[in-house]
């Protein structure tokens, strides 16, 4: 072993993050959708959600003990088309909320878990929209409108949450959004009808809800009309909700003409009183086809950064996303005539106002072939790229960057059980409300990021390897992570490049030591991360819930 990879490999030995303890292991979850939660009583609760087979819940106490196995049999029978849309904690208890597509009716259902014994406090049906037609599934897939949806929206200072359910097709323009605030109690707060102002636009899209305690909320919402429908007109709007009262506040955000917004994620900073909204933006469509080999989606679309501010109700500022940095150390790295190509994932605002702003490459490959007695099919594979933080001051200032270079490739193929995988911009945001779906294991890709209270972290899963691959412009795509380990890397230090650090401990390949990163939940009072660790030993495959206290 040359001097050099002798000094990564030692570098890569210390570990970020110190074990405080380890649960008893059990069955792997490999179906379904599984989360961690950290109660504020000091107790862990570990769920997980399947089709046909309940809840089933596992507690452990706050010394790290296993209070109890319990699976919460609710009345919604095998949930079709299963989706978790939220979970937290609420009142002590944990309440789910849950949708399935019954009949081509979708169809949300809150289930409310009792927080000492895990029984069922309630559960209800607390949302339906109409039945989607087979003309209205085509206009979705071909025509670009949005599927109806439901939104769940959480605030995270306060047990409080947003259901928005939203009902594209719906014949009344003003009845198509529908949003209802809860308190910790799972009572209705306030509940409007959200549409455009003056009913201008034929469509809209409901992007992303902030919600403030139990006292307002604010719905990102793009809105536009199509050739046929009265022009080529499209607005970005905030509408802001009021406790107890129905009436809805518009404000018309600017856009250039031309540009589309298709997604967003926004988030408000208690120490600047500023609203951040940024939205992933298209900006060209030509490489858009029936069918294409391979797609940058970072070459189609750009990041918009407005701030604003609710006290004066206008944006105070536009700020601009600077890869400069990024961009100069992948040249070192890959070549001169390569450059950092991202989508934006995730927004964290930090304790002194500053904010991190997290990218990661995605490029979406398309495969058709032909056989000879004129069939054909299509595959569609899924690459999810290098990661790239960006870390700004509270006065919008560039104060450090992050380089995190990875490859995992997302397992799709029916035949392994990965079906129907794909991946987005802002489906990291996303995931922060909701659960992992578990399929294929995929689970054990993509990353983390822990906003910790001292230093940040990505988290991931890699073979160690690459640490000295990278410095030789080359890296090993995951495919299967058998050889993998988990690994940090600090965001918010003074290296663009930040070294690996293991996890789980280093057990020189012998027994991997990788975790889903994806289902964890962090304790920033405590200090405290917890996550599910996998353990490989001969044939007997089990899982391990496990808490870290970050370095």
């Amino acid at each position: 072993m040359s001097l050099l990879a002798l000094f990564l490999f030692s570098i890569s030995a210390h570990a970020q993050f110190t074990t405080i303890a380890r649960g008893v292991g059990f069955e792997e979850p490999e179906t379904g959708y599984a989360k961690l939660l950290l109660m504020k009583n000091g107790n862990t609760a570990y769920l997980h959600i399947t089709h046909g087979d309940g809840i089933k819940i596992k507690m452990y106490s706050p010394e790290y003990k296993q209070i109890f196995t319990y699976v919460a049999d609710h009345d919604f029978g095998k949930l079709k088309g299963l989706q978790v849309e939220g979970c937290l904690e609420t009142e002590g208890n944990i309440t789910i909320l849950l949708s399935e597509v019954e009949g081509r009716i979708p169809v949300l259902y809150r289930i409310v878990l009792n927080g000492q014994d895990g029984k069922i406090v309630s559960q209800e049906t607390i949302a339906t929209l109409k039945k989607l037609s087979l003309g209205q599934g085509y206009a979705a897939a071909f025509g670009g409108v949005p599927l109806p949806d439901f939104i769940v929206r959480r605030d995270p200072y306060s047990e409080n949450y947003v259901v928005a359910s939203f009902n594209s097709f719906a014949s009344e323009r003003d009845k198509r959004v529908e949003v209802v605030h809860y308190n910790s109690k799972n009572e209705i707060i306030s509940k409007s009808y959200l549409s455009t102002p003056d009913n201008k636009y034929k469509y809209i899209n409901i992007l992303d809800i902030c919600v403030f305690e139990d006292k307002e909320s604010y719905a990102l919402i793009y809105a536009y009309n199509t050739a046929s429908s009265g022009g080529k007109e499209a607005d970005l709007i905030l509408a802001k909700f009021t406790k107890n009262n129905n009436e809805v506040e518009y404000k018309t955000l600017e856009i250039e003409e031309g540009l589309k917004v298709n997604d967003a994620i926004m988030k408000f900073n208690r120490k600047t009183k500023g609203l951040h909204i940024l939205s992933h933006t298209e900006i060209s469509t030509k490489q858009k086809a029936s069918f294409f080999k391979k797609q940058n989606l970072n070459s189609t679309f750009m990041t918009l950064h407005y701030i604003y501010d609710i006290s004066k109700g206008s944006v105070v500022t536009r700020n601009e996303i600077d890869f400069s940095d990024v961009d100069k150390k992948y040249k070192e790295l890959f070549g001169p005539k390569t450059s950092y190509s991202g989508v934006l994932q995730n927004f964290y605002i930090n304790d002194d106002g500053g904010y991190s702003i997290i990218f990661e490459g995605l490029e979406v490959i398309v495969t058709q072939r032909s056989s000879s007695s004129g069939m054909s099919s299509t595959s569609t594979q899924y690459m999810l790229g290098d990661l790239a933080v960006l870390n700004y001051s509270d006065k919008g200032v560039l104060s450090s960057s992050t380089l995190v270079p990875k490859s995992q490739m997302l397992n799709n193929s029916i035949m392994s059980g990965g079906g129907g995988v794909t991946a987005s911009p802002l489906y990291h945001a996303k995931r922060d409300f909701t659960a992992q779906w578990l399929k294929g294991g995929n689970q054990y890709k993509s990353f983390s990021y822990l906003n910790g209270k001292s230093n940040n972290y990505i988290l991931l899963n890699d073979i160690l390897e690459n640490e000295k691959h990278i410095q030789k412009g080359k890296l090993t795509t995951i495919k299967s992570v058998k050889d993998c380990d988990g690994f940090s890397f600090v965001t918010n230090g003074n290296d663009l490049l930040p070294s690996r650090k293991f996890v789980l401990g280093n057990t020189n390949n012998k027994n991997n030591q990788l975790a889903i990163f994806s289902i964890s939940d962090y304790d920033r009072e405590k200090d405290i991360y917890v996550t599910l660790k996998l353990d490989v030993d001969g044939r007997d495959t089990k899982v391990k819930v496990v808490w870290l206290k970050p370095g």
